[in-house]
């Protein structure tokens, strides 16, 4: 199974990743093609948020990062629409798929997220945000992220 989790750029650079919860498309639904691609992309927004919620606590890279990886065996509930939430779980380095994360040009967004003090404030700012799309690197390229990262403190 497919699963979307959140991460912290020092996590990643340290190789230390903390049992959290992550997203996926619920086992039990029978999404095919595009249904199934729409489900995973709202799979990964909720670990994005995740992402970002996890850096407002700790100042870091402005960028929502992400892992993806196949993990099977992992017990999930229920979470929304076709996407279940897994227990927590931490992906081994041999299971990741892809990392996304944000371009550069994107930190001062995520900043505004982050800086936000109204509710409204934080949605708006979260729907400027998601007006960029996350940057795809496979597993291989795990330096070339942490150098990225690295840039967007």
């Amino acid at each position: 199974m497919r699963i979307y989790y959140p991460v912290l750029a020092r996590e990643l650079e340290e190789g230390n990743l903390a049992p959290r919860p992550a997203y996926c498309v619920d086992a039990s639904s029978s999404l095919r093609g595009e249904d199934l691609e729409l489900a995973e992309d709202d799979a990964r927004d909720l670990a994005a948020l995740d992402s970002l919620a996890l850096l407002r606590d700790e100042q870091g890279a402005l960028s929502r990062c992400i892992i993806a990886a196949d993990i099977e065996g992992i017990s999930v509930a229920h979470f929304d629409g076709e996407v279940a939430q897994t227990q927590p779980c931490a992906p081994v380095e041999s299971h990741i798929a892809a990392y996304f994360i944000d371009h550069p040009d994107a930190s001062e967004k995520v900043r505004a997220v982050l800086d936000a003090q109204t509710q409204d404030e934080a949605d708006e700012a979260v729907a400027r945000l998601w007006d960029e799309s996350m940057e795809w690197y496979a597993p291989e390229e795990r330096e070339d992220v942490i150098r990225i990262l690295r840039q967007m403190h």
